[in-house]
């Protein structure tokens, strides 16, 4: 009888066992809800990326069949960069100084064997990158000169003492043109233009070593002058140049003399000039004032 009543109780308490949980303080727990599964905290997931704008974009076009290229890198290297002319300026001062081997067509002697001085300031225009324009305010000594020379018929050495002298102030404007490197480097400047002058001291000695410069035979020198030039400068560092100019009187600077044939056309300046020039480059030095500070 005893033996039956465990083996009912084993029955009854067989599915609670089943059901029952951990004993916390004394008690025994049961769970009759379902069990959920609980996430594993163990495996990490991995993190979702999104493609950037520019990938989508280069997947949409990959997939229309677009080859796409990438951006070219810009080349800033000096020699890439093409050289602005106006930045160098429109207005530049120029100084000049130098001298003139002269003779004056005319007087029945020839050669350039009187030397005279010659000075001045001016501004130069860019109007293009290969041409410019110039004006220019010079002092110039212009003339003639006879040397001593010995005669052939005698045994004296004859003293042929003929000097004339011409100082004028000129207005030379020119037109320029100018040759420049792909770097904006000028290198040579081409000039072409006219020169009126006004006379402002005038001497003359005769072949005898008098002066004759109230009454001269030939008679007194126009107080005006024109004459037309051309010259060619080189550029040998920056901003300073070498270089000559040809000039010749268009109007004759003193009449005709009745007394000799090779003086019926008049007396004309002929003159060849060597010069050292400074161009002054104002608003480039400015710029690199400003960026300085």
């Amino acid at each position: 009888m005893m033996l039956k009543r465990k083996l009912v109780m084993l029955l009854f308490l067989f599915p609670a066992a089943m059901m029952a949980q951990e004993i916390k303080n004394g008690a025994i727990i049961f769970d009759m809800h379902p069990k959920k599964n609980k996430p594993d905290t163990t495996t990490v997931q991995p993190e979702t990326k999104y493609p950037s704008d520019e990938e989508e974009e280069q997947e949409q076009i990959a997939k229309r069949g677009k080859v796409v290229k990438p951006p070219k890198e810009q080349n800033t290297t000096p020699s890439s960069v093409k050289a602005d002319w106006a930045k160098y300026g429109l207005f530049q001062a120029l100084f000049h100084a130098g001298f003139n081997g002269c003779q004056v067509d005319g007087d029945g002697y020839s050669g350039y064997k009187y030397i005279g001085a010659q000075f001045g300031v001016g501004a130069l225009v860019k109007v293009h990158r290969f041409l410019s324009v110039s004006v220019e305010f010079n002092y110039s000594m212009k003339g003639a000169k006879q040397d001593f020379r010995t005669d052939s018929l005698s045994i004296a050495t004859s003293t042929q003492q003929y000097k004339v002298q011409f100082d004028y102030l000129e207005v030379p404007l020119a037109l320029n043109i100018d040759a420049v490197t792909p770097k904006n480097k000028q290198v040579m400047m081409l000039t072409l233009g006219l020169a009126p002058a006004l006379l402002t001291r005038f001497k003359e000695i005769n072949e005898d070593g008098q002066d004759v410069t109230n009454n001269p035979p030939e008679g007194q020198p126009h107080r005006f002058d024109l004459s037309a030039f051309g010259g060619i400068y080189f550029v040998i560092h920056r901003n300073y140049a070498l270089g000559g100019r040809f000039s010749y009187s268009i109007t004759r600077i003193r009449g005709a003399n009745i007394n000799g044939l090779t003086r019926l056309l008049g007396e004309y300046n002929n003159d060849l000039s060597f010069d050292f020039m400074y161009i002054m480059d104002t608003a480039k030095k400015s710029q690199k004032r400003k960026t300085n500070f």
